[in-house]
């Protein structure tokens, strides 16, 4: 992974989450929903 993720980023994440949405993830081979 090249980018890091900030803070906001996770801040967001965790709204969108709570929110009952899904994000998705990359990881070393593939996208990940959570």
């Amino acid at each position: 992974m090249t980018h890091a993720v900030s803070q906001a980023d996770i801040t967001h994440a965790a709204a969108v989450l709570k929110a009952g949405e899904l994000v998705a993830f990359p990881t070393e081979t593939v996208y990940g929903l959570g």
